[in-house]
């Protein structure tokens, strides 16, 4: 889950680049496979992948590049791009936007550590009601 916190879905990217730098992908093989297949963004490499035999897809995907082909290194890196990818995505769409969530009321753990932390530094006791 760490490297997946990493990855920020909001680059023009979504993420692209620093999905495969977490996979300690090669930028060498990163550029081969993007222009070899066009893809622009992290989107674009997940859906890529057929999801349901999302490895050998993924393995026919670098067959179709003479510098990524038959080595199980750069099968193996690429196939940890595609998981902590495909998270990434999935965390970015779980949660929810931050329009949608700005009246809510805070939860009470942290309404609470909110008023200690304002307690402790300005010496001031916060109203959880006050507008």
């Amino acid at each position: 889950m760490s490297a997946v916190a990493r990855i920020d879905t909001l680059e023009d990217d979504r993420g692209l680049k620093t999905c495969f730098e977490a996979a300690n992908v090669e930028s060498a093989w990163m550029e081969a496979f993007v222009k070899g297949h066009g893809i622009t963004t992290l989107d674009d490499f997940v859906y890529l992948v057929d999801g349901k035999a999302w490895e050998t897809s993924l393995q026919d995907l670098l067959s179709g590049i003479e510098a990524l082909k038959n080595k199980r290194l750069i099968l193996a890196r690429f196939k940890a791009a595609y998981e902590s990818g495909l998270s990434a995505i999935q965390h970015s769409q779980a949660q929810p936007k931050s329009d949608e969530v700005t009246d809510a009321l805070l939860p009470d753990s942290t309404l609470n550590q909110v008023s200690a932390d304002w307690k402790r530094r300005y010496g001031v006791i916060l109203d959880p009601a006050m507008p």
